[in-house]
């Protein structure tokens, strides 16, 4: 009879102990009803594995939104700048200056005659 060795598990299916298999980190497991046996150690290490890509793409996702943020702050002061820009040079924006320039300069001229 033989021993089977399940690495995926760390595993062998043995009902006795095999040193050089335990000193390899490896644990014995029953000949009957090996199938349903998990120890805490192998649910444990089946949990990290599951979780730890889990962690690395909500980690990617976060730096993601992050630098989605950033970029929406700079297309929005962008987007404010040229907005600016484009009232400034509009028609009316150039009438409004003149009369602002105009009654500046009436001001000014009463404020001389008094």
């Amino acid at each position: 009879m033989g021993t089977v060795v399940v690495p995926e598990t760390q595993s062998y299916i043995s009902d006795k102990p095999i040193q050089e298999l335990e000193t390899h980190g490896f644990h014995s497991v029953p000949l009957n009803d090996n199938h349903i046996i998990k120890t805490e150690e192998v649910i444990e290490r089946e949990n990290k594995v599951s979780q730890n890509p889990l962690k690395e793409k909500l980690a990617e996702l976060k730096n993601l939104q992050k630098e989605v943020k950033q970029e929406e702050n700079k297309l929005s002061e962008k987007i404010q700048g040229q907005l600016h820009n484009f009232v400034k040079q509009s028609p009316q924006a150039k009438v409004q200056e003149q009369n602002n320039q105009q009654e500046q300069s009436q001001e000014e001229d009463n404020g001389l005659h008094m």
